[in-house]
């Protein structure tokens, strides 16, 4: 089973130690909380019409020799502890996955940024070198300009707007439920440990 490569010196779990091994290896990863932000996020990627194609993502990365926009660290090549595109302008504010909007940024720095302004970023976070990282993402933004639209639903017909903005409500109808359901289960539980 595959659960034995992650922690080889334990027999098969009962649901005692499985108990025991989720808390372990789950403790932290907010998978609940993070349900909505990825359902809010993946309806907003339908709002843009402009994608980033492999040949831009190669170009952007080679733009910043293979770096981190940011930190200024390698790519290690591992799509999920090196080098990932990176918003300006968050996705949250509308922000497209595009030229001119997307940068090379370390796992790490994408997610110490979050939606903070870049430039302030830089500044609190790499004092140093903020001028200079500063100076070449603003020659990048001069080569690949970006900006967003004033109307987010812009692209969608009336119908599809619509649908968008009733797909929204129904979602959150559904994030209402199932926090409810979390807090009910939460409580049975609190009472049971007692």
């Amino acid at each position: 089973m595959l659960w034995c490569l992650w922690w080889p010196r334990i027999a098969a779990p009962t649901s005692r130690t499985l108990d025991f091994h989720e808390e372990i290896f789950m403790a932290g990863t907010k998978h609940f909380s993070r349900m909505n932000y990825h359902v809010q996020r993946g309806m907003r990627e339908l709002l843009s019409h402009r994608t980033l194609s492999e040949a831009d993502w190669i170009e952007i990365k080679k733009y910043f020799s293979n770096e981190c926009a940011f930190c200024g660290c390698d790519d290690t090549g591992n799509p999920r502890t090196g080098i990932v595109p990176d918003h300006l302008i968050p996705a949250v504010d509308h922000g497209e996955n595009c030229l001119g909007n997307i940068v090379p940024s370390c796992q790490d720095c994408n997610d110490h940024r979050g939606k903070k302004e870049w430039r302030s970023y830089l500044e609190s976070e790499f004092t140093d070198d903020a001028g200079i990282r500063i100076r070449k993402i603003e020659q990048y933004l001069e080569k690949y300009p970006y900006s967003l639209s004033d109307d987010p639903h812009e692209y969608l017909d009336n119908e599809e707007s619509d649908e968008y903005q009733k797909i929204l409500s129904d979602w959150n109808v559904v994030w209402e439920r199932a926090r409810k359901l979390r807090d009910k289960i939460k409580t049975r539980r609190n009472k049971e440990k007692i």
